[in-house]
């Protein structure tokens, strides 16, 4: 038997925080259009207990995720290895470090800093607190008509993104997308108390001329699922986007509220598709991994250092979730997927490393050549392998077929 804990605790910031993301904003935030969140989901099955916690924010540093793992299991009593930390990568959270080259309210910023942890501590701890019997359903559909991979691959063997508006005679291809959105319900009987999403898009909807609060299309699909059950607990976990975007037109509200209208319809669609699991157990997996640094820019040499990190996969019955560093081209999600033997498998990046200063993009080996992602990237070519290798290793050991 599976039993079951939800729980939300608001993390909404005070104004003139310096918002994360869009590195063109150099003032902070003007208000809130809508609240910052952090979901926790808590299972039980009588053997082990594991817990996920998805936030709107950009990506937890892997300090904060070691050191909020370090109290849940103190004061909780659920191992660091069995909890995952997520961000759904909104570009309308404040950032999870100091931002000197921000003009905002910095003692403010601080002291919302330090009591972030608390926060993610205290939705664990009631979700941990409210656990109920549950039954478990997975559900997926496809939907590909809200964002696209932004990376241009030029006929001239050059690689320009989006917001370059190449001519679409020299193009010669475009980047694959995910489709998939991913459903994850916990029922009593025939009451859906809770449901977990995920789908591979960035959290951003509304961009860097926006300067208030926001969750962007993840909170909007919250909210409407929300609306269609009432006093369900819903979260969106991010996939493996860091090519991928809302496809245009982008950049207000009205716009982010029309994508994630869409994106909700689906995920409900997700739902209505849900099938029971047929086993309930649990089980986790983590694998330390470590990634080589390569140099600024485009130049692709090592430079000695490695950067640590993780890959996380847990087992929920006939589900798996992969939870990888950084931010992950979505082949990789794919890739991963193509080598699951789980029925469903929700693989998604952001998931308790984040930090574009150390880590940044991991694209695939073949996507060097150029672009704002390679250039920003902190890691070698051939980390791809290393992130889809650990995944693979995790699944096996989890029980799917070799």
């Amino acid at each position: 038997m599976i039993r079951a804990g939800l729980a939300a605790v608001e993390i909404t910031p005070p104004p003139d925080m310096p918002l994360d993301g869009f590195d063109t904003r150099k003032t902070g935030s003007l208000g809130v259009h809508d609240p910052l969140y952090a979901r926790a989901v808590v299972l039980d099955d009588g053997r082990m207990r594991l817990a996920w916690l998805i936030a709107d924010v950009v990506g937890f540093p892997y300090a904060l995720t070691m050191a909020v793992r370090t109290t849940v299991t103190d004061l909780i009593g659920i191992p660091g290895d069995h909890l995952m930390l997520s961000g759904t990568h909104t570009h309308g959270a404040p950032s999870l470090r100091a931002r000197d080259d921000v003009v905002a309210d910095h003692a403010a910023h601080g002291a919302w800093l330090r009591e972030l942890p608390g926060l993610l501590v205290n939705a664990l701890a009631a979700a941990a607190g409210g656990m109920e019997p549950a039954e478990l359903a997975c559900g997926r559909v496809a939907l590909d008509t809200v964002q696209h991979n932004r990376r241009f691959h030029m006929k001239d063997g050059t690689v320009k993104m989006v917001w370059d508006n190449p001519d679409p005679d020299s193009v010669a291809r475009l980047g694959s997308v995910d489709p998939a959105v991913m459903a994850l319900a916990i029922q009593s009987g025939k009451r859906l108390r809770g449901a977990v999403f995920q789908f591979a898009c960035h959290a951003t909807a509304v961009t860097g001329s926006n300067f208030l609060v926001t969750a962007d299309w993840p909170g909007v699909v919250c909210h409407e699922i929300g609306k269609a059950y009432p006093g369900a607990w819903t979260a969106v976990a991010q996939g493996c986007c860091g090519d991928i975007t809302p496809s245009p037109p982008r950049g207000t509200f009205e716009v982010c509220e029309a994508k994630g209208k869409e994106i909700s319809a689906a995920a409900l669609s997700a739902l209505d598709r849900a099938g029971s699991m047929r086993t309930v157990e649990l089980g986790a997996v983590r694998i330390p991994v470590r990634l080589a640094r390569k140099n600024p820019g485009l130049d692709p040499a090592p430079t000695g250092g490695y950067h640590e990190t993780e890959v996380q996969v847990f087992r929920i019955g006939d589900a798996a979730v992969v939870g990888l560093p950084g931010e992950a081209f979505v082949s990789i999600g794919l890739d991963i997927k193509a080598a699951s033997g789980f029925p469903y498998t929700f693989v998604g990046s952001y998931a308790n490393d984040y930090d574009d200063a150390e880590l940044g993009y991991i694209p695939t080996a073949d996507e060097y050549a150029g672009g704002y992602e390679a250039t920003a990237s902190g890691v070698v070519p051939g980390s791809d392998a290393v992130l889809i290798a650990a995944a693979r290793e995790a699944l096996v050991r989890l029980g799917q077929p070799e």
